[in-house]
């Protein structure tokens, strides 16, 4: 059995498990990796929907990356996060906006934008989870900073 099993031949159950899982033993810095990745993969999908004009998938894919920004977002504690929680609120209130244009606009080039600036980001996370690994040995070790590199914005 594939101890990495493809989450398409997941049922919704064992996803839920999956991610309950990742919570309880991941640091919050892999989990935003792997939240950035989810953001990044459901654009891509969306633009792939545009290329085909599947409208229903497109808005699926949307939505899907919206639901993770809105949970970023909510997630942020501004009291110990300080400029840099204030930063990552501007960028991802301004991300959500772009992206509910994708479904406005049907345009692929605002999904090309955004999964440039949230790549760009997500690897500033990683880099962040490589260093705490180094750091502490384990890549288990808790990390309870940022990182370095937060957009102004998301022109190109």
């Amino acid at each position: 059995m594939n101890a990495f099993p493809n989450a398409q031949t997941l049922d919704a159950a064992e996803k839920h498990g999956a991610y309950k899982a990742a919570h309880a033993t991941l640091p919050p810095v892999y989990q935003v990796v792997m939240l950035y990745d989810g953001i990044i993969g459901f654009l891509r999908k969306a633009k792939a929907a545009m290329g085909q004009n599947l409208i229903e998938e497109r808005h699926a894919n949307v939505a899907k990356a919206a639901a993770i920004v809105d949970g970023l977002q909510n997630c942020l504690d501004h009291d110990k996060g300080g400029q840099a929680a204030q930063d990552l609120h501007n960028f991802y209130t301004t991300a959500f906006v772009q992206i509910t244009r994708i479904d406005i606009k049907n345009d692929p080039g605002i999904c090309d934008l955004l999964i440039d600036k949230f790549a760009d980001i997500r690897g500033a996370w990683a880099q962040l989870a490589r260093a705490s690994m180094a750091v502490a040995g384990s890549p288990m070790a808790p990390v309870a900073q940022t990182p370095a590199r937060l957009p102004t914005s998301l022109s190109a």
